[in-house]
């Protein structure tokens, strides 16, 4: 077997932007203490190598599998360019792209494979296509690691049939799907075997209609049924795409049509929290949609494009996203490989396109432990013979975390972000056009009793604001604690709600100065402080535990929470959450601090909920200047309720509503020495 070795270039990596400051000048290094550490980088994916191996026959890959010994198993067919026969071609590679061992198998006919998996025992399950020309049956091969052949079991009719798939059973045993023409109403069926562990036939069951149909995938249903996905052809003139429900018996419960009729194809179904993301092509476009368990729609996104898009397989991926993969042309040009990456909800993240001037396709892709991908398929441009199977190795995208205490809090993007030259590489950038941010999913890692959350922004000037460089987020509305700077006051701070009260410590800076700073607050069980560009800015006695719920961590913005006025724009590199008080963070007490005893509070609401007219009682320790707003959830500023030097002592405040629609409103009071917030109910 010929083994050719190249590199893809895919993207330039940016370089690194320079700085400098009194406090850290290196970047943030995991360690024991290190509950979270995000390095911000939502950079598309580099090529790091591809390889191409094949013979002087044509050589099609078309599945791949990571197999528990660490290296990747690949399965697809050979041709020979003397008569045209195909044979079975499994091959192992491992994590450097070096072939392992290369097997073929078949008759003096036509055999080829699209589908495998790797049982417990690290053997290798095979759903392939075997028999005379058009004549051909589907065949369950099964083969050891070494490749060798265990045994095999044929399934179909003198007519012929084709397998796309194979899925094990929580039983042991396999589902092979395709279609039929033997067993058809028209010109081929959707067809699907259910065997036991030895390859048995328990039953076999068509679908169709007067035209074509096939299965490309099979899911498992939460009551023991299945999933079958394809398309259909016999009530449109293209084709639809095709989803049948069967019980385990084989026995038909419901069917559903999606797409727009127009050449639409579902390739792959993967089980979600809500139901099921299906992936395929609709119109020559990426395609993907969430269905519940009855195969209705939750959501739905086509990414329309310039080109014919096809789908060949779709992944979940670490951070709750997916990739589909497949290929792409230009009207009257060959194809190039295609590659998308979305959010948990569809929300494109990323296309890309790459290959030569002739038919190169992505059928099979895998993510690695290092978050990166391999990409297996076929190639007409690369290589030493006509067509011959193409592995590419493609390094991380968006965020990956380096977490020394393994809790993998991956992150997710939320909207829209770009990439930027940061601090230490790669960082994150938020602009009014580009409005989104990171989301965690919540978990224990997440929640510490006494902590340091610091990291590093540069932000912008181009718009007044107050904005949320990480958030743990707390009944939606509130949060467990955040880091904030404000270029509209000249602030920042860190804020915490604990059992007892809300706490915050602010102090007076420029953060919209064009620079990258670093900020950073802690927490004891006792005391918090805030630091800004290694400068302590103070302590005030904070006392209780910290407020948690499962909201997730936000980096970027507290815009999930509906609170838009704590949108950050600009850009923020490293963040780090520790579960003690950083060393580092044993600075100087800044000659401007303000030590911030519990001197501000927003004590109560009178009535709430309310209807006309509402009051607002404020308890202040300390005389100082204080200004009071009322923000509507999606962060809209209502009204200045009072602004100007209070007192010590207690203030109460009306509001008097006017045409104001009933909802959940936010009283926030911002005082020289301290800040706080309450919610309030407006009900007519």
């Amino acid at each position: 077997m010929s083994i050719s070795r190249f590199i893809i270039p895919i993207i330039i990596l940016l370089s690194n932007a320079t700085s400098s400051f009194s406090q850290l000048d290196t970047p943030f290094s995991p360690d024991e203490y290190t509950r979270a550490l995000w390095h911000i980088d939502q950079s598309q994916p580099d090529s790091l190598w591809a390889v191409t191996f094949g013979t002087e026959n044509r050589e099609f890959c078309r599945d791949a599998v990571r197999t528990s010994d660490g290296n990747y198993a690949i399965v697809g067919y050979t041709i020979s360019v003397e008569d045209g026969n195909k044979d079975i071609l499994l091959a192992k590679m491992n994590d450097d792209g070096e072939t392992l061992l290369s097997r073929t198998y078949g008759t003096d006919e036509v055999d080829f494979c699209y589908s495998m998996l790797e049982l417990e025992n690290g053997n290798l399950a095979l759903g392939c296509t075997a028999g005379e020309r058009r004549h051909e049956n589907f065949v369950l091969l099964i083969v050891d690691a070494d490749g060798d052949s265990l045994w095999s079991q044929t399934y179909g009719g003198e007519n012929g049939e084709t397998c796309n798939v194979i899925f094990q059973d929580d039983d042991g045993g396999f589902l092979l799907g395709g279609h039929t023409y033997t067993f058809s109403n028209g010109l081929f069926d959707l067809w699907v075997v259910k065997t036991n562990s030895e390859g048995d036939m328990i039953w076999a069951v068509p679908f169709g209609g007067e035209q074509t149909e096939s299965c490309y995938t099979i899911a498992k249903t939460e009551d023991n049924g299945y999933l079958l996905g394809g398309y259909t052809s016999s009530d449109v003139e293209s084709s639809e795409g095709w989803i049948i429900k069967v019980n385990q018996r084989g026995n038909f419960v419901w069917e559903r049509k999606y797409g727009s009729i127009h050449s639409d194809r579902i390739k792959v179904i993967i089980p979600s929290d809500d139901g099921y993301v299906c992936a395929g092509y609709s119109y020559a476009n990426f395609w993907l949609f969430e269905i519940d368990e009855d195969g209705e729609i939750l959501w739905e996104e086509v990414y329309p494009g310039l080109t014919y898009y096809s789908v060949f397989d779709a992944i979940q991926t670490v951070d709750n996203g997916y990739v589909l993969a497949g290929a792409y042309r230009m009207v009257e040009e060959g194809y190039d490989f295609g590659m998308m990456k979305t959010d948990r909800y569809g929300q494109r993240a990323w296309t890309r396109n790459f290959g030569g001037g002739e038919d190169d396709k992505i059928y099979s892709i895998i993510q690695t432990d290092d978050y990166g991908y391999m990409l297996f398929g076929n190639t007409e441009s690369f290589g030493e013979g006509e067509e011959d199977c193409l592995i590419i190795r493609i390094d991380a995208d968006l965020i990956y975390t380096s977490d020394v205490s393994g809790n993998a809090n991956h992150c997710l993007p939320v909207g829209t972000c770009d990439t930027c030259s940061g601090r230490w590489g790669n960082a994150l950038e938020l602009t009014n056009n580009t409005h989104g941010a990171f989301l965690i999913e919540d978990d224990e890692s997440l929640q510490p009793e006494q902590f340091t959350v610091e990291g590093w922004f540069l932000m912008s000037d181009t718009v007044q604001h107050t904005g949320a460089l990480l958030t743990k987020v707390l009944e939606i509305e509130y949060t467990s604690y955040m880091l904030y700077v404000s270029s509209e006051y000249n602030t920042a701070g860190f804020l915490l709600n604990t059992d007892v009260r809300e706490y915050s410590i602010e102090c007076d800076v420029d953060p919209a100065d064009d620079e990258w700073h670093h900020i950073a607050g802690t927490y004891n069980g006792e005391m918090m402080q805030l630091f800004y560009d290694g400068i302590s800015y103070g302590e005030i006695v904070a006392a209780g535990d910290v407020l948690y719920d499962d909201c997730p961590l936000i980096i970027g913005s507290d815009d999930y929470t509906r609170r838009s006025d704590f949108q950050f724009y600009g850009k923020i590199d490293e963040v780090r959450l520790s579960d003690v008080i950083r060393d580092h963070l044993d600075a100087p007490i800044a000659d401007n601090n303000r030590i911030l005893p519990a001197s501000i509070s927003l004590i109560e609401t009178m009535p709430n909920p309310f209807n006309g007219q509402v009051l607002l009682k404020i308890e202040l320790k300390q005389a100082q200047d204080v200004r009071i707003d009322v923000y509507n959830l999606s962060g809209r500023h209502i009204v200045l309720l009072g602004e100007g030097s209070f007192g010590s002592g207690e203030h109460i405040l009306a509001w008097d509503v006017a045409d104001l629609a009933n909802g959940i409103y936010l009283a926030k009071i911002r005082g020289y020495y301290g800040v706080c917030s309450v919610r309030m109910v407006l009900v007519k």
